[in-house]
């Protein structure tokens, strides 16, 4: 598997394997084999050039399955679960003594790796009224992380 790949190189390029592996791990498509044989099959009529080549061969699947797909590639050509896993781990020691640190998740792999790395943290998710005037929203998680203030004068002792 190549580690630098556009979404239409890994989808013309890579095997149904790796496109499976890809659709599970960044993007937890339920019969990921099944849509990568179908996306496979797909590029021998026509190659994968837009973003309508890929829809097209997905016409078949429910949206929730499409929007997946979608997350998976993005994520996976992205390093996005890398990179959040770096940012977390870095967060502590980039902080001052007292800072804080916002990071919004949108599935729950960015979730458990926010959780792994972070202790101590505050969710916010979006109410209602945020849901109706943002429907994108429903799935996002605020997490909130504040490092803790070092008193740096030493304690006084009474006489």
């Amino acid at each position: 598997m190549k580690v630098d790949s556009s979404a239409s190189d890994i989808l013309n390029n890579f095997s149904a394997q790796e496109l499976a592996m890809i659709l599970g791990k960044y993007g937890d498509v339920q019969d990921a084999k099944n849509v990568a044989r179908v996306l496979v099959n797909s590029r021998e009529n026509k190659l994968f050039e837009r973003v309508s080549d890929l829809t097209f061969a997905l016409r078949k699947f429910p949206d929730s399955i499409k929007t997946k797909v979608f997350q998976a590639l993005r994520s996976f050509v992205n390093k996005e679960e890398e990179r959040l896993e770096t940012l977390t781990k870095k967060i502590k020691e980039l902080l001052s003594d007292s800072g804080t640190a916002v990071i919004i998740a949108f599935n729950h792999r960015e979730e458990e790796i926010i959780k792994t790395n972070l202790n101590d943290l505050s969710v916010k998710e979006p109410n209602i009224t945020e849901i109706i005037q943002n429907p994108q929203s429903r799935s996002a998680k605020l997490y909130i992380y504040k490092t803790k203030r070092v008193s740096s004068k030493p304690e006084e002792k009474s006489a």
